[in-house]
């Protein structure tokens, strides 16, 4: 929770309270690090579903239902922009159901949640798997798809078949993972429109399994949403970047480093270093001892590192101004008090210092 920006810590405060009233428990996220995800800082809230399963499987007397806010680094397949959507750094608020008796009941009050934070959900558009392909001959669960929406009264010209990977997962990423852990089964996709479709929460039906020799465990409902794209939606703001906390934050910077312009012609670029440096900022405070490298978790590191560096560069933009107003704006930026993770930002981001060099360089 330390790490949002007020209007997401709404938003997740909000959730949190109506899931615990539905019978959900909270759970600790995953660490940014972890042996789970292998080369990959955490992507995802996957680990907190198979960590639940392997401690307790679930069964019909004794079922699970927790929650989680997981802070997630995805960089890999990060476009060199900022488009205000896609984050190099966000948050997502995910629940498990499992064993689920009626997924139905469940989703319809995921989608009342979703919707009392303020997202337009009889408006948005939905996308689901359509049944057998070359991709997936024998495909599981098919009620969940089609026959869900229709249930839910999803009108026609708001649902859309895809019979691609992004609405049914045969495997877990092991390219990114690095794990042998298995998930599998239908996924229903939730889009709103900001200016354009932007995809705000995501139903996963489907089983799982820790390793090959290993029986599935029970099917499982997992619904989750991004919180700042669901933050973003519910403001009618195009870009995360216009609501008040990031905005004041852009505005700020741009006001040290470019004073008296009327017009800021390079504001794509300036809200891309900034999102990086706030990338590097949650990453140095949550994993102090991390340090980029050459291979793995510290290689992704390394490269985002250098990302920054050039970014910042770009923009001429010097890197210790930027940790002050980070400082001085206040939310997720706000520089804790442990001098450790403030001379890690430093030594990563400044170029003038000898180990700050070699990595940007």
């Amino acid at each position: 929770m330390a790490g949002l920006f007020r209007e997401l810590r709404r938003i997740v405060e909000t959730a949190g309270s109506a899931a615990v009233r539905d019978g959900f428990a909270e759970r600790a996220p995953t660490p940014l690090r972890s042996d789970f995800w292998g080369t990959s800082l955490a992507p995802s809230s996957s680990e907190v579903l198979f960590r639940e399963m392997e401690k307790r499987r679930p069964t019909e007397a004794a079922p699970l239902r927790v929650f989680t806010v997981q802070p997630c680094v995805r960089f890999a397949d990060m476009a060199p922009f900022s488009d205000g959507i896609h984050l190099i750094h966000f948050h997502m608020f995910t629940c498990f159901a499992s064993p689920v008796q009626d997924p139905e009941r469940d989703v319809r009050w995921f989608l009342d949640l979703v919707e009392s934070l303020g997202v337009p959900v009889p408006e948005s558009s939905f996308t689901y798997f359509p049944g057998a392909s070359p991709l997936v001959p024998q495909p599981m669960f098919p009620e969940f798809g089609l026959p869900l929406l229709e249930r839910l009264g999803v009108d026609p010209s708001r649902r859309t078949a895809c019979a691609g990977t992004a609405n049914y997962q045969v495997d877990l990423h092991r390219a990114e993972t690095g794990n042998q852990r298995a998930a599998w089964g239908p996924r229903i996709e939730i889009l709103a429109d900001a200016g354009a479709p932007v995809e705000y929460g995501t139903l996963i039906y489907g089983s799982a399994r820790s390793d090959a020799d290993s029986a599935p465990f029970p099917p499982t409902l997992s619904m989750v949403f991004g919180v700042e794209r669901v933050a973003q939606i519910a403001a009618g703001a195009s870009s995360v970047w216009d609501l008040p906390s990031f905005r004041g934050l852009q505005d700020a910077v741009l006001r040290t480093f470019f004073p008296n312009q009327p017009t800021f012609p390079l504001i794509p670029d300036v809200r891309h270093a900034l999102e990086l440096v706030l990338a590097l900022h949650s990453i140095a405070v949550a994993e102090p001892e991390l340090r980029p490298g050459d291979r793995g978790v510290r290689h992704q590191l390394r490269r985002i590192v250098r990302a920054a560096s050039r970014s910042l560069a770009h923009v001429g933009l010097e890197a210790a101004v930027v940790l002050a107003e980070l400082k001085r704006c206040g939310g997720p930026a706000t520089l804790p008090p442990s001098p450790p993770a403030v001379c890690r930002l430093h030594e990563w981001l400044d170029p003038s210092g000898g180990a700050g060099r070699q990595i940007a360089s």
